[in-house]
């Protein structure tokens, strides 16, 4: 079974790939998977250094069950990027 959804997004139900070499498209895999790779490292290193911080909102959501507007804002003002 072949699905019709996407086909028209992707050229008509063309493949796409059929208009690059094997090689260009394992290129293109790759450069892809790389990208996707460094962009999760980088949200497990935000989520890594902000850790405390997390947990911190956790605790305060279970006590209050909302944090809302201010509070918020302040709690995430306190996030930090991973050097």
């Amino acid at each position: 079974m072949t699905s019709k959804g996407g086909g028209q997004f992707l050229g008509n139900g063309n493949n796409p790939r059929r208009s690059v070499s094997d090689a260009t498209a394992q290129a293109i895999d790759k450069e892809v998977r790389d990208l996707v790779d460094d962009a999760h490292e980088t949200a497990l290193k935000i989520l890594r250094n902000n850790l405390p911080l997390l947990e911190s909102i956790s605790q305060k959501i279970l006590q209050e069950e909302v944090i809302e507007g201010e509070d918020l804002k302040k709690l995430l003002a306190e996030s930090k990027l991973p050097t």
